[in-house]
């Protein structure tokens, strides 16, 4: 394989592959500044050893063990606590969180479809809440509702929200 063909291999893997690797991560790393650098680091790791890669097999799963020494290291290098299991049950808990970030990519372009075929009211909420981080009770005030109202408003949004992604899903929901 040619040097700009094992690169764009390489890229397009890795892309396809990213944000379920950056969930993996972020779910055995507290801060997203941690997250980051480890993402950084395994990248850089991934590229590096892309020749030990066997094609025609996950190249999520292969990221996901990659990241998992790259976690390692890092609370090794800064003396954190690592949680005190036996070598089988952590390796047993990598591959189930593996498993469980596999979907990542697919529920958030699900997530995605769904808010854009939101109304505008609900879709004010969530954005607000999430995306610009306004506490409810600003939004309360914003509003003219009481706090309660808007956790229930919230969390209608939530379970609507909740049925689309597992429509989408399942197929039996299309843009």
């Amino acid at each position: 394989m040619t040097g700009s063909a094992k690169t764009s291999e390489f890229l397009a893997l890795f892309t396809r592959h990213q944000r379920r690797l950056y969930a993996y991560i972020r779910a055995q790393v507290r801060s997203p500044a941690d997250a980051d650098d480890i993402l950084q680091e395994a990248s850089t790791v991934l590229w590096r050893k892309f020749g030990e890669f066997q094609p025609g097999t996950d190249f999520g799963r292969w990221a996901c063990r990659v990241a998992r020494l790259e976690i390692l290291t890092h609370y090794r290098h800064r003396r954190r606590l690592i949680p005190v299991f036996s070598h089988t049950l952590q390796e047993t808990l990598a591959d189930e969180l593996a498993d469980l970030v596999e979907g990542v990519d697919e529920r958030s372009e699900a997530l995605t479809g769904c808010l854009e075929h939101m109304s505008g009211p609900a879709r004010q909420l969530i954005e607000w809440r999430y995306r610009a981080d306004v506490p409810v009770a600003q939004m309360a005030q914003r509003l003219g509702r009481s706090q309660s109202a808007i956790y229930k408003a919230l969390g209608r949004i939530h379970d609507l929200l909740l049925e689309c992604v597992e429509r989408r899903l399942a197929g039996n929901e299309v843009d």
